[in-house]
């Protein structure tokens, strides 16, 4: 059994609406959107720092950093949005 993070009422297992207040747990896009979408410039600027490695060697340092934190943000905002929540739409 799971409780309602809303009003508190236990949720049987498998149940994505509550009985006692109609709250949906549910997956939040947002997250999801923007972390997804920080990861791939991450992977970007990753790749664009290791083509320039052999021409200029300081700016591919920095923009490889850049894109490591980059990858790691994007994925700890992804991870957060990925986890189930209660929303209810008039609350």
């Amino acid at each position: 059994m799971q409780l309602c993070g809303h009003c508190g009422s236990e949720v049987k297992e498998g149940f994505t609406v509550c009985a006692g207040c109609g709250a949906n747990l549910r997956r939040s896009l947002w997250p999801i959107i923007i972390g997804g979408l920080a990861v791939v410039f991450g992977v970007a600027m990753l790749l664009d720092a290791l083509l320039a490695l052999t021409s200029n060697f300081f700016w591919a340092l920095r923009n490889g950093g850049i894109g490591g934190v980059l990858v790691l943000v994007g994925y700890l905002i992804f991870r957060s949005g990925w986890e189930k929540q209660w929303y209810r739409r008039n609350a």
